[in-house]
């Protein structure tokens, strides 16, 4: 049996919460480069690319001491140039300042306690986690302004081991060989692959010039990280053999194709849902017809084969080979793998049959209640309230907690409240469709389900949004690529291209793992701080949400890296 260099983000490795719950986390990686013949496959040692167990106030921590040079100069009104050139002679940061040591130690403390502060008003820190903060913060700044002080002992929590630049290079290692290939082009490599011949066959080269020419411009890669502090020097070695050992196995393989990834297989079944819902529009088009006439027909109860007019055979064909050009697009970019592509083909196809001899398609269809997400399209009628009224929160949730409904508490008629309220449960709704969270089927019956429950709650004395924290947790971790969009203000289907196309997560953000971690779990704290203002989770509950979902996301960072 051929060892394949895969990505295995389909496979799922569980982590235990401490909540109890058995956490998915995806591995997008290749494994141990092992010869040809080997029978096994086996996964990258853990270790390599270990995260650090952090929770929201330990990065605080770290992230304030990894700038302890420039509050340094700050505190004594020098250039932190200065205090750098002063450290990179050995000198301490007290000696570096010019201060007294315990000068120096109540100045740094005063902006750390203005950052807490700050971030207690925020609502990403608690004012226990901020009391806690003071405690830990107030010896290691006496012993680090007096002692050795290193900017890189707090700036690593995401271990690398080079297995993401090692993906991505081999995720895009055919427009690679088209760069150094003069006769043919990515198209024609991924045809010619296609019709079972080699990568160095279809490139028209050596394939040991072919996996040297490869191999360079990974192993550039990978030095690269070592240099920015993205790969720890001592695992450079182990990365590049891995590679190389791929790059090599790749290169002379027959009928070549990329990895299908978890991400892939997301992305395709974003792009097979758009062109699905283009199926109206087309059936119009191939049938030479308006289309408020096709519509019409299918709000009588015809199908699309009637109200176009053509033989089901005609129009199934037509619509399949139309279809298939977009997968074929997208293969031909290298955002899905041919065999990604001939499975949604598949899939398409079976679709698009039903789809035409439904009667009335697309037409109000009635399917069931999501209660997840219509519970979820409500979490968030307080802050949505206080929004509307521009009162604070906190001022509705004491006016709730004091006995009153949110009717009473906003001062607004029953009709108005309710009127905005399910405008922004509309809106929930359609976001829920439109990230593949909720079957498009099934948005009527959920708004209806949903439309009950806010109108019971908003006539609810004391009410209090109710938020299991466990569920919570599972659906966080579920739609990482969303809040990943939050914080980087990046679209979330954008994201998940540039993963499909074999970019880690905080690649496709933009950004390093440990910004990526420490932004996300910042967003996790601020909610989850809410909910427990709001009485809607304990303060037990929130604090295993904390851990389980910091441990979740580092994970996903680490071996996605």
């Amino acid at each position: 049996m051929k060892k394949h260099f895969v990505v295995l983000m389909g496979v799922a490795v569980l982590a235990t919460s401490t909540s109890g719950l058995v956490l998915p986390v995806h591995s997008a990686y290749a494994s141990d480069a092992l010869t040809p013949d080997s029978q096994t496959q086996e996964a990258a040692t853990s270790d390599d690319a270990a995260s650090i167990p952090v929770d929201y106030p330990t990065l605080v921590l770290n992230r304030w001491l990894s700038k302890l040079d420039q509050y340094t100069a700050a505190a004594a009104d020098t250039d932190s140039s200065d205090v750098l050139n002063a450290i990179a002679n050995n000198q301490s940061l007290v000696a570096a300042s010019g201060l007294g040591q315990s000068d120096l130690v109540a100045r740094l403390t005063d902006f750390f306690l203005q950052d807490l502060a700050y971030q207690v008003k925020s609502g990403e820190l608690t004012q226990k986690e901020s009391t806690q903060l003071q405690q830990l913060a107030t010896s290691q700044i006496n012993d680090l302004v007096s002692g050795s002080w290193k900017k890189t002992a707090f700036t690593t929590s995401i271990h690398n081991n080079g297995s993401a630049i090692i993906h991505n290079r081999l995720q895009n290692i055919i427009s690679d060989t088209a760069g150094i290939a003069t006769e043919t082009n990515s198209s024609g490599l991924r045809a010619a692959l296609r019709n079972g011949q080699s990568l160095a066959e279809a490139a028209g080269i050596d394939a040991g010039t072919l996996t040297d020419s490869l191999t360079a411009l990974l192993n550039s890669d990978l030095q690269a990280a070592v240099t920015t502090g993205g790969l720890q020097a001592d695992l450079l070695d182990k990365a590049e053999q891995i590679g190389a050992a791929a790059v090599g196995q790749i290169v002379r393989e027959n009928g070549y194709d990329i990895a299908t990834t978890g991400w892939m297989e997301k992305y395709g079944q974003s792009v097979l849902a758009d062109k699905m819902d283009w199926t109206i529009q087309a059936t119009a088009i191939f049938a030479n017809k308006d289309y408020s006439d096709v519509i019409d027909a299918l709000s009588s109860g015809q199908n699309l084969v009637s109200a176009s007019g053509l033989a089901y055979d005609d129009l199934l064909s037509q619509l399949t080979s139309n279809i298939n050009q977009g997968f074929e697009t997208e293969w031909q970019a290298g955002n899905i793998s041919a065999k990604l592509a001939s499975q949604l083909e598949q899939s398409a196809a079976k679709q698009l049959g039903d789809a035409i001899t439904q009667n009335g398609y697309g037409q109000s269809i009635v399917g069931s209640s999501n209660k997840g997400i219509a519970a979820e399209s409500i979490r968030s009628i307080i802050s949505d309230s206080a929004g509307y009224i521009g009162s604070p929160v906190g001022d509705l949730e004491a006016a709730l907690g004091s006995g009153k409904t949110l009717v009473e508490a906003t001062n607004l008629a029953d009709g108005e409240l309710l009127g905005v309220l399910q405008s922004r449960v509309d809106n929930y709704l359609s976001k829920a469709v439109q990230n593949g969270w909720l079957n498009a089927n099934d948005k009527n019956a959920t708004k209806q389900d949903a439309y009950a429950l806010l109108n019971d709650a908003i006539g609810t004395r004391g009410y209090k949004v109710p938020v299991d924290a466990k569920s919570y947790l599972v659906e966080r971790l579920d739609r990482i690529i969303n809040d990943v969009a939050t914080v980087s203000n990046i679209e979330a289907a954008d994201l998940t291209k540039r993963v499909a196309q074999g970019q880690s997560l905080a690649q496709a953000a933009q950004t390093d793992s440990d910004s990526l971690l420490y932004k996300l779990l910042a967003q996790a704290n601020e909610n989850m701080n809410a909910f427990v203002t709001a009485g809607s989770v304990s303060e037990n509950d929130a604090a295993a949400f904390k851990t389980d979902y910091a441990s979740g996301v580092s994970q996903l960072l680490s071996i996605n890296d």
